[in-house]
């Protein structure tokens, strides 16, 4: 997508585009919407471009290998027929590498031409194999395959509510997606007489990945900037378990929706207790692949007991709260970064005490003090001072300016905060678990087995190729006793 966008124009027409990448063993499809913004550089408004990823969908178990799988057991049926006696050449892994590395330049034949041919020399037995097989037996051999391609683009579609006019293109990623057959498929489902193939399938991701890094780089300056809304490919879902928690508490919750963009999420709960956290993918259908199981990370949360007896004898204005501070980065990891226990106590403190005076900002007459009901009178000695009377009965008029003079102390009830940090353990699970003894002490013994092997290949190699120059010198040095016995 950044590769796609970053050299074309959307100040005047926004679009949506489908990126259809098959590679050796998956296929995905997202749909990406392009658009442009307006801001502020160097006092101009200019124009930038960004995208989002609005949906995306995958088959992790459909690629290229896939179609030369279906090749290879061809091949390996006829090899079979052609040397009989039972013999099944599937049972030799030497020869099945063998088979399998020219069935894949067969296959990159194939999408190139209607008729393509195979040899390979002594693939079992001393037999060497050899034979052809047309474009049609190959799309044929693949049939099923066709139809399981197009399910990504479908799903994509339907996710996103979208009709297929208003895709404005669909571009071709991966080395797979070279195959005639394939590419006829997506143009009959899309109604397109052309797929787009605007950028290299085997570089793209590659190039904008480079991209990436230049535009998040401060050192790199690039030409055209463009903006990237991007969100986690996967939702991710809470789950808290621990002594006195509530049936909503404990249950599974969603934390992070699929597909939006959050660095940074805050969660509290009414507790008291340690507790376990775990975190799940939000859809056990939605895995990432080599991933069996839905939840992949736990934590333990402590301290919050102990906080809990230390400031239970205080006046608390609210139960105590445990606040968990959740992060996702760039790369789409979601972690518990931190967590506080927030302890709300109301206490009487003392306060000065303030009273209120009147001051002439114009004379020099001293300060009297106000008193409730008291009228306006001074005592004797003084002159009198018109507080709520009329100012401009007199030429020289007074301000009246009331100021704050402490007379004391009073106690007033207020509210304090204090946040307690606490200790947050990641616990392993599912592929991340440490191994046990017995499995680590069977896995050094295996790479003991395999060093020893690589030492013994490598006094092997060197043998040889000590014997190889002992034989050359020692040819070397008769053939010159022969030219000198000759010459004489």
């Amino acid at each position: 997508a950044l590769q796609y966008g970053i050299d074309k124009d959307f100040s005047n027409q926004s679009r949506y585009v489908i990126f259809y990448d098959m590679g050796t063993s998956s296929t995905y499809a997202a749909l990406v919407y392009f658009s442009a913004y307006n801001t502020k550089e160097y006092g101009k408004t200019v124009s930038v471009n960004q995208f989002q990823v609005k949906e995306v969908r995958w088959n992790p178990k459909l690629g290229g290998q896939n179609m030369e799988m279906r090749l290879v057991e061809y091949f390996a049926d006829e090899f079979n027929n052609q040397v009989g006696n039972g013999v099944d050449v599937r049972k030799f892994p030497k020869a099945m590498a063998k088979l399998k590395k020219q069935v894949k330049r067969t296959k990159e034949i194939l999408s190139a031409n209607t008729m393509a041919s195979i040899s390979v020399e002594s693939l079992y037995d001393d037999r060497d194999f050899r034979s052809t097989i047309t474009r049609e037996k190959f799309e044929e051999l693949c049939g099923d395959l066709w139809e399981q391609s197009l399910i990504p683009v479908k799903k994509v579609l339907s996710h996103s509510g979208l009709k297929l006019d208003e895709i404005y293109a669909i571009e071709l990623i991966g080395g797979a997606t070279r195959v005639p057959k394939l590419q006829a498929k997506l143009q009959d489902f899309l109604g397109r007489k052309e797929l787009d193939k605007h950028i290299d399938a085997d570089e793209a991701i590659v190039l904008g990945a480079a991209l990436h890094a230049a535009n998040l780089s401060d050192g790199i300056k690039l030409n055209r900037k463009l903006g990237m809304i991007d969100g986690s490919s996967y939702g991710f879902s809470i789950e808290l378990d621990g002594v006195g928690l509530a049936n909503n508490e404990s249950t599974k919750q969603l934390l992070i929706p699929r597909l939006k963009k959050l660095p940074s999420k805050m969660r509290s709960l009414k507790h008291d207790k340690d507790f376990e956290v775990s975190l799940y993918y939000e859809n056990g259908d939605m895995l990432p692949p080599g991933i069996s199981s839905d939840k992949f990370l736990q934590f333990a949360v402590s301290g919050l007991t102990d906080a809990s007896e230390k400031y239970s004898s205080r006046n608390l204005s609210s139960p105590i709260k445990a606040t968990l501070h959740f992060s996702l980065s760039r790369s789409g990891i979601l972690s518990l970064t931190k967590a506080d226990a927030v302890v709300e106590i109301s206490e009487w403190v003392e306060v000065p005490k303030k009273n209120l005076t009147v001051g002439n900002s114009t004379d020099v007459t001293p300060n009297v003090t106000v008193e409730a009901a008291r009228g306006s009178s001074s005592e004797a000695g003084a002159e009198n001072l018109n507080v709520d009377g009329d100012t401009s009965s007199t030429s020289n008029s007074n301000e009246v300016e009331q100021n704050a003079v402490d007379t004391g102390t009073e106690k007033k009830l207020k509210k304090r905060t204090f946040r307690v940090p606490l200790k947050v353990v990641e616990k392993a699970f599912g592929l991340g678990v440490s191994l046990s003894g017995e499995s680590l002490s069977e896995a050094k013994l295996r790479l003991n087995a395999l060093d020893k092997k690589d030492a013994e290949r490598r006094r092997t190699a060197e043998l040889k190729n000590n014997l190889e120059s002992y034989i050359y010198a020692t040819r070397e040095k008769v053939c010159q006793k022969k030219q000198a016995y000759i010459v004489k």
